[in-house]
């Protein structure tokens, strides 16, 4: 996984009533997850708030992160600067605001904040203490996927010849730009470009082939594309080629 940046900015709201409900001294909010292409377009804001109980003197709050791939089943925690550090307070405040942005994330996955929540005394002794686990914020993988799902023959005017079809699909979020497809030893063809979902179909005349062989469509051949899944980009064939 890519290294996971952490950019902190603390605020204290000072005498402000807290965005918590009013039977609640602590909550953790999202405030934001940008989705993207490159790593640094996929970020997270976290915000927690806080308000004192009788006889605080200082609040604090430590940040924890986690996340989760896709097929795991729990969550598991990531290490990065600023992180597993109580961050504290002016003393005598009434409300406390502490807001964390983490960026550089990978995808897809999914992550999230577990936010530990203390209140001091004059003397340094906690009084009260809570945890919250946030909301998550998703990261899907948003870039193309393409895959030769099919391969069918046509007949044409020479009986010995046959039109092989490769139908290429973009499996994808987003589109993909120009690529070449392969099949067998022919020269491969291009592709100017597909859109995500979309399939479009890739043709080469050869001669036609029998068992016991078999013929191979590989699609970004030229390994231009950056995909999502990289091992679904070969389909291999047994002769005789059925047509469509």
């Amino acid at each position: 996984m890519k290294r996971i940046a952490l950019i902190l900015a603390a605020a204290a709201a000072f005498g402000a009533a807290p965005a918590a409900a009013a039977d609640s001294t602590a909550r953790v909010a999202l405030l934001s997850c940008g989705t993207g292409l490159s790593s640094g377009e996929r970020t997270a804001v976290y915000e927690g708030r806080m308000r004192r109980v009788s006889g605080t003197r200082k609040m604090q709050m430590r940040f924890a992160l986690q996340w989760r791939q896709p097929g795991a089943k729990r969550w598991a925690g990531i290490k990065a600067p600023g992180l597993g550090t109580w961050v504290s307070s002016n003393p005598g405040v009434k409300s406390y605001t502490f807001t964390k942005r983490i960026e550089n994330l990978a995808a897809p996955a999914s992550y999230r904040v577990v936010v530990r929540f203390r209140w001091l005394d004059a003397r340094g002794h906690t009084l009260h203490s809570d945890t919250i686990v946030a909301r998550p914020c998703r990261q899907p993988d948003l870039r193309p996927n393409l895959v030769p799902t099919r391969v069918y023959t046509e007949r044409i005017g020479d009986p010995a010849m046959r039109r092989y079809v490769v139908v290429v699909r973009n499996k994808g979020e987003t589109a993909a730009g120009g690529f070449d497809v392969a099949f067998g030893t022919l020269p491969p063809a291009h592709v100017v470009d597909l859109g995500p979902g979309v399939s479009t179909l890739v043709s080469f005349e050869a001669p036609r082939c029998d068992a016991p062989a078999s013929l191979t469509a590989t699609v970004d051949a030229g390994a231009l594309i950056d995909e999502a899944d990289e091992d679904d980009n070969s389909l291999s064939v047994p002769c005789p080629v059925g047509p469509v």
